[in-house]
């Protein structure tokens, strides 16, 4: 299929996908291929934390020709006719739009989000002043569960019921080894031009969007373009690098959320559709670079209000769970934002002394008290099973990124306390620091390259995470020789396998749900990035082949695999195709963050 991304005058063209994404920036998204390869392909809404399905897909007669992201919108060449399909900002609403009149299928697939119970399932199509309504109510034990409402405002009511089911395979679910079998509904077939949805629980509020959505079609649309005036194209002599981080730019700023009043970053879509601190806290650099200092600072203090007693973070909100690094992530961040403005001469204008002494006063109590609550007879900081980014195998006890983290919390504490002036919060840092550092040199470095857990000599991609956090972990020439010796473990020849490649729970291909290869095996975009980031500011000569393959990869994901214009969540080691969440905060971030380290 061609797939051609297009952004004003820059236009780049290749083979891809025929998949796409649209957001509607409160949880909604729009998602459709020519033959939907997943049952989390549709149209989808949010309404507080929940999420409904309402549309499988739309489709005309004739084959699809070529697939045109124009970031605003997407739209599809078909022998018939041209399609356009647009979802609004801030409405749960989409508006599909032809060059000339034709048939229009509509195929429903109308459901809570994880809803897979195939009895009590039953649409009502009902004709009213000119829209068609269609309810769908969901019974359990002979009693309604809930209901959802599409409104249909074509702008010629010529319409046909079907009201057919059909039993349909996803290909995509199947191969992760995932529910592939889902019955849809064809529900009709319109003659028009332009058909305009609105969704909602609410019959009321379903209508309201769709008249909205037409009445202010032009203004949703102005909506839309003015958001990409933002997008940063930089100076990159590779045409497909720089439409990818184009891409990755609006990916992530796609995946920037308002849920009951709550502004964060989904984690990824399909299924990630929720704020999990460690992702939204490893994405918030890329919005930094892209400018957005007023939303991370927003999403800083967010997290830093949600710091528990014992100085760590929930895994996700709604809070649930608990993360050992996300807390380590966090003041990363708020490091590496001091750090940002400081280059830029603004660190005063934008951050007040009293959100400084907040910052101080929340890596105090975090540091501290994790330094209280988990350490080891040797002073390392432990974590629980499955804590870690790697929340697929157990790796409890003391790992080397949690170690890292910690180090960095004490190093930012020694700054900001120099910054306010308080001596002894900086001697009680330093202090610290300096105990923890000696520990981790003792117990992790084996001469070698760095372990990546206490009396666990395996080799995994952590060590570039330790790097990446807190460099003064080891000399240039150390973290030379861990790197030039772990290289060659875990390089794929496009990205890192996220074990040892000798390992025995080594798995070369992505098994899919059952998380067999995720974190054993599958090499995930947003750790290749950071990598690269770390050996290009380590030895951006001696190793090239590292830095340019994985950064040609990544790109060659953002626009041809998985979803045109996003960064996937992972690939298998040994074939490079697309697996996981198609659109994932993390990788687009550390796509972008990496393209302004090498460019």
């Amino acid at each position: 299929m061609k797939v051609i991304h297009k952004l004003k005058n820059f236009i780049v063209e290749g083979e891809g996908i025929d998949n796409f994404i649209l957001t509607n920036k409160t949880g909604g998204y729009a998602s459709f291929s020519n033959k939907n390869i997943s049952k989390y392909q549709g149209v989808f809404f949010n309404e507080g934390f929940e999420k409904f399905k309402v549309i499988e897909n739309i489709k005309i007669p004739g084959e699809m020709k070529s697939l045109i992201n124009k970031f605003w919108c997407v739209e599809r060449e078909r022998e018939l006719a041209k399609e356009a399909i647009f979802m609004p900002t801030g409405h749960d609403a989409l508006v599909y739009a032809l060059e000339r009149e034709a048939e229009i299928t509509l195929v429903l697939d109308s459901r809570k989000m994880y809803d897979f119970d195939e009895w009590g399932r039953n649409y009502k199509i009902q004709e009213k002043d000119g829209k068609i309504i269609v309810t769908y109510t969901k019974e359990k034990k002979g009693k309604k569960d809930y209901e959802i409402y599409l409104a249909i405002l074509p702008d010629r009511l010529d319409y046909d019921k079907i009201g057919k089911w059909r039993e349909v395979d996803y290909s995509y679910d199947s191969a992760r080894k995932s529910k592939s079998k889902i019955y849809v509904y064809d529900a009709l077939k319109l003659r028009a031009k332009q058909v305009v949805f609105g969704f909602s629980t609410s019959k009321e509020k379903a209508i309201q969007e769709a008249e909205f959505a037409k009445n202010n079609l032009e203004a949703l649309k102005k909506e839309k373009l003015d958001e990409l005036h933002t997008l940063k194209s930089g100076f990159m002599l590779d045409r497909q690098i720089k439409m990818a981080y184009l891409c990755a730019q609006d990916s992530l700023n796609n995946l920037i959320c308002n849920i009951n009043g709550e502004e964060g970053i989904l984690a990824g879509l399909y299924w990630f559709d929720q704020f999990w601190s460690r992702d939204e806290l490893v994405s918030l650099k890329a919005l930094m670079l892209e400018g957005k200092y007023k939303l991370v600072k927003q999403i800083l203090f967010k997290y830093i209000r949600k710091i528990m007693t014992d100085g760590r973070l929930p895994n996700r909100i709604p809070e649930w769970g608990k993360s050992a690094d996300s807390v380590g992530w966090l003041f990363k961040r708020v490091s590496d934002l001091i750090e940002i403005l400081e280059e830029k001469g603004i660190l005063m204008k934008t951050i007040s002394r009293t959100e400084a002494m907040e910052f101080k006063s929340a890596v105090e109590k975090a540091s501290l008290s994790i330094k209280k609550n988990y350490s080891s007879e040797d002073g390392l900081i432990l974590n629980k099973e499955k804590e870690t980014w790697m929340d697929s195998i157990a790796r409890d006890g003391a790992r080397i990124e949690i170690q890292a983290m910690q180090l960095n919390m004490y190093k930012l504490m020694k700054k900001l306390c120099k910054k306010l002036k308080d001596n002894a919060g900086y001697m009680l840092a330093e202090k610290s620091e300096k105990e923890l550092l000696g520990a981790v040199r003792k117990n992790f470095w084996n001469g070698h390259y760095l372990n990546d857990g206490l009396n666990d000599k395996t080799i995994r991609p952590n060590a570039f995470i330790a790097y990446y956090i807190y460099p003064e972990l080891l000399t240039q020439k150390q973290w030379m020789k861990c790197f030039k010796n772990i290289l060659p473990r875990l390089w794929t020849g496009l990205g890192y396998s996220s074990v040892d490649m000798h390992h025995p729970n080594f798995q070369p291909y992505h098994t899919g749900e059952d998380d067999k290869s995720y974190h054993s095996g599958d090499s995930w975009y947003w750790i290749n990035c950071l990598a690269t980031i770390c050996l290009f500011r380590l030895g951006k000569f001696r190793f090239y082949k590292y830095i340019q393959r994985p950064a040609m990869a990544a790109a060659k994901d953002i626009l041809w695999q998985g979803i045109a214009g996003s960064a996937s969540e992972i690939s298998s080691a040994k074939d490079h195709k697309a697996f996981g969440c198609f659109d994932q905060a993390w990788s687009n971030a550390l796509f972008i963050e990496m393209v302004n380290e090498l460019f």
